[in-house]
């Protein structure tokens, strides 16, 4: 395959993974009742339509916090991948240069 469709696909698992894991957390718990108890814990005189700054970024970091290993390990998979794809690359051009092999 080639390595743009292969880093293309692998792009699209990570999507599908990011997604998959965002909606996991909604499954098991229902979202509006999580806002209401933090609202309640964040007792604030406000707009009515807008949630206060606290318990959006009290809703926000527990969302990150359930998702932040996902990017690292989709890092260290597409660094492997391009590893290995240079490797062959230049293993490659280089039979033709033995002392350029590793022995």
């Amino acid at each position: 395959m080639h390595s743009t469709a292969r880093l293309a696909e692998m792009l699209d698992k990570f999507s599908d993974e990011l997604r998959s894991k965002s909606f996991e957390g909604d499954l098991k718990s229902n979202f509006l009742l999580e806002e209401i108890n933090v609202m309640q814990e964040n007792r604030s005189i406000g707009l009515p339509n807008f949630s206060p700054r606290a318990a959006f970024l009290t809703l926000l970091q527990k969302k990150a916090k359930e998702i932040h290993h996902t990017p690292f390990n989709f890092v260290d998979k597409i660094w492997s991948y391009i590893g290995e794809v240079m490797d062959s690359v230049l293993r490659r051009h280089s039979d033709n240069y033995p002392q350029l092999l590793s022995s």
